[in-house]
């Protein structure tokens, strides 16, 4: 009975999903230049393409438990990052106009990132004093966010 049931949900959801949307007998089209992607990689390291432009944010590339856990933090013990990174760094970095560092801690900013991304890829921090660091490490186009 579940592999019945089963089958036509599955027959059902394709049926759904291969008819076209009308209206007024015309195909509906959907606007796909501003669709939103989100990809999730690790950690507080995210990748968002927006129309046409792709960012990284907060970008994390050590190697499994490089770091000791972060003190005063729960489960302390644990070493950072707790998995790998799923994809090398330079495939991530395929397509991304520009990375958004949210603030400087290792978990969101780390050496790893620091050696692998271009040093003339324009960054986004949030203040001056980010910028400051930042700046510091070699990189050349540090853009402070303002309204």
């Amino acid at each position: 009975m579940n592999k019945i049931l089963s089958s036509s949900v599955i027959a059902l959801s394709l049926a759904m999903a291969s008819v076209h949307l009308y209206a007024n007998d015309k195909v509906v089209q959907r606007d796909t230049s501003k669709v939103t992607h989100i990809q999730e990689i690790r950690n507080a390291t995210i990748k968002v393409t927006y129309a046409d432009t792709t960012f990284l944010i907060d970008p994390m590339f050590a190697k499994k438990g490089f770091y000791e856990g972060f003190p005063d933090t729960h489960r302390s013990y644990l070493r950072n990052p707790l998995v790998d990174l799923p994809i090398k760094p330079e495939t991530i970095l395929e397509g991304v106009d520009a990375v958004i560092v949210t603030h400087t801690h290792l978990d969101h900013w780390d050496d790893a990132a620091q050696a692998t991304i271009p040093k003339n890829m324009p960054l986004f921090v949030q203040n001056k004093e980010d910028q400051k660091i930042i700046q510091s490490q070699g990189f050349k186009d540090v853009r402070v966010l303002t309204q």
